[in-house]
């Protein structure tokens, strides 16, 4: 190869990683979009979450499909189960609920805000982790980990999360807010 073909290459390399630098941004956009926003930085606000957080759950949930309905049952951005949904709409004080509300963006995220929020001040005592995989694998559940022994709860020991599912639930999450602050903070 000629000494000019490798200068050649070199700048077109070089002009590559200058270009992703300006523009890492837009393609991290286009990887992790934010729609809804609203909704999620009002939900944010009212539950005191960051709304990078709600954002990185719903991509992992629903891929921001507000008709997703999951092999289990749970509806939504937020993938909220219909008993969770009806208990929390309850408390919330929601008039006239019904499932179908579980697809209205705003009102499915209001919920999934609010009963996040609940587990961020049951279980972040330990670390957001454990939020997380009560989100995903029920707050009984993890309170028995956690009380066994079985996961200390902490983000870098989540390979001790007992359920696949969960476990990689967690990561997941975890790897997309980060994500998600890096592109929108």
């Amino acid at each position: 190869m000629k000494k000019s073909n490798i200068y050649y290459i070199l700048i077109f390399l070089l002009v590559l990683l200058v270009l992703h630098f300006l523009y890492a941004p837009f393609w991290g956009r286009f990887l992790y979009p934010f729609p809804y926003r609203e909704e999620i930085h009002h939900s944010a606000l009212e539950h005191d979450l960051d709304p990078n957080l709600l954002a990185a759950i719903i991509h992992v949930e629903s891929g921001f499909d507000p008709a997703a309905v999951s092999a289990k049952g749970a509806a939504g951005l937020m993938q909220i189960m219909p008993e969770t949904a009806e208990w929390a709409a309850g408390i919330m004080g929601f008039e006239a609920y019904n499932q179908d509300l579980l697809f209205e963006p705003d009102c499915n995220v209001k919920i999934g805000s609010w009963y996040l929020s609940g587990l961020m001040v049951q279980f972040c005592d330990d670390d957001l982790a454990v939020a997380l995989a009560a989100y995903n694998g029920g707050r009984n559940r993890v309170r028995r980990w956690l009380s066994e022994g079985i996961w200390d709860g902490r983000a870098e020991n989540i390979a001790d999360i007992p359920l696949l599912e969960t476990r990689e639930y967690v990561q997941k999450v975890l790897n997309t807010y980060n994500q998600y602050r890096n592109i929108y903070e």
